[in-house]
Order: structure tokens, then sequence, then C-alpha cells
């Protein structure tokens, strides 16, 4: 089906949500303290702090973004990208006022690991990641390599940050696992001139640095979980610096001690017994009076005075209290007010949703992980989906959990799960390529649908006798429900997979998505496109038309939500 232009309307954007913290610095405020910028996907994000709805996308990465910075001015904005092994990786340089793209270049491969602006916004430095393991300092007037060189000079770790200093355009750091090195550049000679930190006995991983408004010192928050203290001996000559001269020297290894009146608060295990945060610092900022805030892999935000002897700690509020794995589904208890996830470690966990705080866990639901989950509308029974293909039934009973049933007819991971509104029957579709039609009362397989694809998702007509399909073979196939015969075929997508479908309440239209970054909107009754939208951020995963049908709501692969205005001329009335 054609999406072209000339051929459908595009929908209006309403909001956008979306942040996932995995990429360090990720998260920054402009110099004019009205915007912040962070990545979601490919894209840029600049949000107005002052106006929640006012936000716009630095576009022009084909891949997800790997890094992120703002000069030191908040006129310009940079960002590197994730790309394939061997293959070169961009750097975009934008105009922040104008949103306009200025330079694009690629000395990178597979991935920039981080970038950084000068002083003065003279220079743009930059690391490549594994693949790579060279850093690069280009002139920002003229937009060309001044010098590109390996990090690993004399010593094997790559680095994994660069920062420079307040003042001096020529001398910045880069650090990394049990590595922190000064560099002096000679802009003329197009020469570096590196200088490693004597560690010694002391082996520290390093997540984050920053200057000190002197540019005497560089504190560096650790995987270990303290803030270690370096002397920089910068030189201040424009000829080759000496190497004597220039050594920079570990002064100190600070531990942060939380008050015990806000240790229970956070979490008891976020310390270990001398002092350290388990989870490392990641974080760090100056004050402008001197004092260090820091931030750790707990979520506890610390304040450190110059002198690090008073300090205060708090914790983030919403966030689920689990650890090390991510969740696959989530769905929402209307009545009691719960949210309920299935998670990749093969738990079902009940948490309460404006908190985040862990209520109840199913312990060892699926053997090979937890794929979705599904509650009935009377909320007396969950219905989950596992890797290993099992469907199971759990009853509600004396505000625990029982299994009632393992419903084992799939020989691959179950991809989605929907309960007919009475509660009577269920669909689970599986990349075995079969749909199934469950009775969950009598614990029966009713008909059974098979096409030579990969199923991903499945959903159920509002009127429920019929039933859409789709998989990798790019194909949205109706079914019906009674006798699981084929209806129709229509084409949902021209690349990728078709990850999503959900039909509207009325049954009029339906929306669906996939890993080509497309929305598209659809008349059921015609099969044809109605409305598209391709500004996503990366994979859409998940779809939902509202029941007041007033908005569209999906969800990408990078944790990004993104809300549409439904198009009035297919609103229902009355």
């Amino acid at each position: 089906m054609s999406t072209d232009e000339n051929d459908v309307e595009h929908l209006e954007m309403s909001g956008f949500i979306g942040f996932n913290g995995r990429i360090m610095n990720g998260l920054l405020s402009h110099p004019n303290k009205s915007h912040v910028l962070y990545s979601a996907g490919n894209k840029v994000v600049i949000r107005n702090v002052n106006k929640r709805n006012l936000f716009c996308f630095l576009t022009g990465h084909c891949n997800a973004v790997s890094c992120l910075t703002v000069s030191p001015s908040g006129k310009f904005v940079a960002a590197g990208q994730l790309t394939h092994m061997v293959n070169k990786t961009e750097l975009i340089v934008w105009d922040f006022e104008g949103k306009t793209k200025l330079a694009q270049h690629s000395y990178h491969k597979g991935k920039v690991q981080d970038v950084a602006f000068s002083c003065n916004e003279l220079f743009i430095g930059s690391i490549g990641g594994l693949d790579d393991g060279n850093v690069v300092i280009v002139c920002l007037t003229k937009m060309e390599p001044i010098v590109v060189a390996p990090t690993t000079q004399g010593n094997p770790s790559l680095p994994v940050l660069i920062r420079f200093s307040n003042s001096r355009d020529a001398t910045f750091v880069t650090a990394g696992k049990d590595t922190l090195r000064v560099w002096e550049l000679d802009a003329e000679g197009k020469q570096l001139f590196p200088f490693n930190t004597q560690f010694g006995h002391v082996k520290r991983d390093i997540c984050c640095a920053l200057f000190d408004p002197s540019d005497k010192f560089v504190y560096c928050g650790t995987q270990t979980g303290d803030v270690v203290k370096i002397r920089v001996n910068a030189s201040q000559s424009v000829v080759k610096p000496s190497r004597k001269e220039c050594m920079p020297v570990l002064v100190s290894s600070v531990v942060r001690k939380m008050p015990k009146h806000t240790l229970t608060e956070a979490s008891p295990d976020c310390l270990s017994s001398d002092g350290f945060y388990v989870q490392g610092v990641t974080a760090l900022e100056i004050l402008k009076n001197g004092d260090l805030v820091f931030g750790t892999g707990d979520g506890v935000v610390s304040h450190a005075s110059e002198e690090f002897v008073s300090e205060k700690s708090k914790p983030l509020l919403g966030k689920p209290t689990t650890k090390e794995n991510e969740f696959q589904t989530i769905f929402y208890f209307l009545i009691f007010n719960r949210s309920v996830a299935a998670w990749d470690d093969g738990k079902i966990r009940i948490f309460t949703p404006e908190t985040g705080k862990l209520i109840y866990t199913i312990p060892n639901a699926h053997m090979r992980g937890a794929t979705v989950v599904q509650v009935t509308s009377d909320c007396k029974h969950v219905v989950s989906g596992g890797a290993e293909g099992s469907v199971r039934i759990w009853e509600l009973a004396c505000k625990a959990f029982k299994m009632k049933a393992t419903l084992q007819e799939h020989r691959s991971a179950i991809t989605s799960l929907v309960v007919r509104k009475d509660d009577s029957e269920c669909v689970s579709s599986s990349v075995d390529g079969y749909c199934i039609i469950w009775d969950i009362r009598r614990l029966v397989r009713l008909n059974v649908i098979f096409s030579n694809t990969m199923f991903t998702c499945v959903c159920y007509h509002p009127s429920e006798c019929q039933i859409l399909a789709s998989g990798t073979n790019r194909k949205i196939t109706y079914w019906e429900t009674f006798d699981a015969q084929q209806v129709r075929e229509v084409d949902g997508a021209d690349s990728g997979t078709v990850t999503t479908v959900h039909v509207g309440d009325d049954g009029s239209c339906f929306v669906s998505g996939g890993t080509d970054k497309l929305i598209k909107l659809w008349k059921y009754d015609d099969g044809e496109v109605s409305h598209v939208s391709s500004i996503h951020t990366s994979d859409v995963n998940s779809a939902k038309i509202s029941p007041a049908h007033k908005y569209i709501l999906t969800g990408c692969e990078d944790g990004s939500l993104f809300v549409w205005k439904y198009p009035m001329g297919l609103q229902r009335h009355g």
C-alpha cells in the first residue's frame, strides 16, 4: 500500500515523552536555563522547561545517538551516533537557534563514544569506541580536522569520555577504566601531547569527570563508588610541554558516607561496609560555591560541601525497585490501581503505578523469561506468555497469585496475548508461525491459525468476530475467529516488520507500526491507509487508539512515547 505524501495525510503530534537514560551525560541543561536537551533514538530533543508542550527535534542521524553535548555559550549542539562495526559513523553539529545542520563528518568507525566543545568554542573533540580508538580534534570555524591520534598510546585501556578545561582550549582530558590522560594541543603544529596519570596500586573505572573552576584539579566519579581528585598540572607553554612538569598526579580518593537517617529512605544496600556506593558514581557537577553534587547508579543524588564534610542525599522516586533486568510488557489493573509487568528474568511483578513500589512478585513464572502479560476484566486472573512458548493462567487467591493452568502448544516465544471482553477466550501469537485461540475457562484450544511468517502481534476487532495478525512477512491479515479462515490480507509495510496493530473501539479504523519507524492509520473496512507519520525516533513497539478516539499513543524501542491527535474526520460521534 502506497504511503506517499500525495496519497495520505500526516498525523499531527500532540505530545512526546521519552528519556531512557542509557547515554552517558545524555541529559543536558542549556546555558539559557530555559531548555533541556536529551537524545531519543536517532534524534536530539530540545524541550522548553517552562512550556512542557513546546519541543522540537534535531534530525540527521540514521542510527541511535550515542553521545550529546552543547557548547559553553549554547550556540552549538553536537551529537554522535552508533553504527555497525567497521562502518564510518557520523558526528553532526547543529545551530541551536536556527535548528539547522552546520556540519557533518565521519572520522570514527562503529561508534562516537563521546564529544565535547572547548571553552571558547574554537575546537570540538571526539573519541571513538572499541572499533576505533582515536581522538579527533576539529576546528569549529573551518569544520576541518586538526589532528587524529590514537587514545591508547602507552595504555591499552580505551577512554569513555572527553572533557575540555574551563579556561584553555588546548587542554582536555580523556578517561576510562584505569586511565586518565591529560592532553595538550598544538593547533599550529597539528600535534597532541598526552600525559598519563599514575594510579599505582589504585584501580578505578572512571564513569564521569569534570574540571574544577580553577582548572587545577579534575574530579572523577568511579564505578568503585567513590570520587577521586587528580591534580592536572597543565602546561602554559605553546611549544612542546615538559613531560616531567605536566604529569598529572592522583591527590586523594574521597569516599562518600550517607547519614544514617537517609540510608533507609534510599536503600539499605546502596552503600558497602566501607562507605562506597555499590552502583558507582555516575554523574558529577560543581556548583558556583564550589560544592560538589553527584549522582549514583542506585538513584541517589548527594550534595557535598567544598571541604567534603557535610552531605545530603536524596533517592529518586517513582522507579521500580528491581535491578539489572528489563520488563517486556506492562499491563494496568484499572480496578485495583496496580500495574503488572512481565520481565525477562522470568518473574511477573506488580507495582503501584505512581511511586513504582514493588507490591508482589510471581517468581519463576516462566523458565526463559516472561514476554507478555494480560489481566482479565474482572481482575481475578492474569494470563502470561513466556519465551519458552507456554501460556499460563494465574488466579488471585488470598492476596497472592496461584498458577491455575499451563497451555503448552506453541514451540517458540509468545509475542502477543489478547483476552476477550467476557474473559472466556484469549488469542496468543508466537514466532513459530501460529496464532492459537484458547478457551481459558475450559482450558482447551479452540482454533489454530498458521501462516508462513513469525507472528509479532495480534488483536481482536471490537465485535470479536475477527482478529488482525501480522509479523515478519509485513502482511496484516484479517482472520475469522469462528473457523480461523483468512478474510483479507493487506501490505502493512514496505520494509522491516510490523510489530503492533490495534483496532479502535468503534471498529472503523486500526493503527499499525513497525521497524520502519512508521505509524499508519487504516480504514478497517477498506483496508486502506488514511494517515501516516514518520517522526519516530526508533522502531515502533506498540500503538493504541484511545477509547474516546481523541488520541493515538505509540511507544518506541528506545522508551519514547508519542501522542498523536486522532484525525477529526475519522472521529466517531455520539
